[in-house]
């Protein structure tokens, strides 16, 4: 027997085996339909049972200047699991040198409704450089679960979905009486990741912490989401925000210089010689917020080698 007829032969029987699964479960559909109300109710109970799963809930980006904010992909698995009689999937499709496309599936088995959406993720930097391999594995992880994530919402109707998504929305960021609370709570989440005031304050265009309102708490819990799901990392997040009004030439060398410093006197010397090179304010100001963010990650690093130190003598 030849490969080409082996291989004929798997695939039907592939083809067989899907088909007989995909059956028993439009089977199962048709015997036992959802209840609408159920699904409302137990939706609602999922994104709403705590503060952080809600806020997993949120998802926030920034486009030229404005803010675009809307479900995540976590919402969009809650309501799958709630809709029930359904399957959602994806894949990669295409790979060119710029770009990855997957492609999202969601059926419903009960309504007999099959939707499909293809996505693109970039996978060069800001100068056009081609990711390495694990960079691009990423990027396409991450566009398969936006593709499922947007088919999903599309295949649920809106109209049942959306009023739950503002329940997971208003428990993120609870009420005016807690809103001091959560921006020490917030400023605190990204000071840990080397994040202070005044790039939040940049990011949001507030004058101050202190002036952060209930829908900025919505937009940076969004984006906490985003960098815990791994969509963007922290330098990403910011500096793009910092650079919106300019270019960003040394972004990419600073960062990577800046990376390679392992103590404060480097930092320093970097920053010193960076500044010298430019003479406009807005660069020299991105220049100090680059550093301050290397500074409090060492400064961050050292504290937690001292706490094992300190462990290692107390046992």
């Amino acid at each position: 027997m030849s490969m080409t007829t082996e291989l004929v032969q798997s695939e039907s029987v592939l083809g067989e085996l899907i088909k007989a699964e995909t059956d028993v479960q439009i089977a199962t559909a048709k015997a036992w339909p959802r209840d609408l109300k159920t699904f409302v109710s137990r939706a609602t109970d999922m994104v709403t049972m705590s503060e952080d799963i809600a806020g997993e809930c949120l998802y926030s980006l920034k486009r030229s200047g404005k803010t675009i904010e809307g479900p995540s992909v976590r919402f969009a698995e809650f309501i799958t699991s709630a809709w029930g009689n359904c399957r959602c999937g994806a894949r990669v499709v295409g790979e060119d040198e710029r770009f990855v496309t997957a492609q999202g599936v969601f059926s419903d088995l009960e309504a007999n409704v099959i939707v499909t959406m293809e996505i693109r993720r970039r996978i060069t930097d800001s100068k056009g450089n081609r990711y390495n391999d694990d960079m691009i594995g990423v990027t396409a992880n991450a566009a398969c679960a936006i593709a499922v994530r947007n088919v999903t919402l599309k295949g649920i109707p809106k109209g049942f979905w959306a009023p739950i998504f503002d329940k997971a929305r208003q428990t993120a960021i609870g009420d005016a009486k807690l809103l001091s609370t959560k921006r020490q709570q917030l400023v605190s989440y990204f000071s840990k990741m080397g994040v202070d005031a005044s790039m939040i304050e940049t990011y949001l265009q507030v004058p101050s912490v202190e002036m952060i309102t209930l829908d900025n708490i919505a937009t940076l819990r969004g984006l906490a989401t985003r960098i815990k799901d791994g969509d963007v990392t922290i330098d990403e997040a910011f500096r793009i925000e910092r650079t919106v009004s300019g270019p960003n030439e040394y972004d990419d060398q600073l960062i990577a210089e800046l990376d390679g410093a392992d103590d404060l006197t480097e930092v320093n010397a970097i920053r010193d010689l960076t500044l010298e090179q430019h003479d406009d304010d807005d660069q020299r100001k991105i220049i100090n917020a680059l550093c301050d963010v290397r500074v409090k990650q060492i400064k961050a690093t050292r504290g937690e080698r001292s706490n094992e130190i300190k462990e290692q003598e107390t046992t």
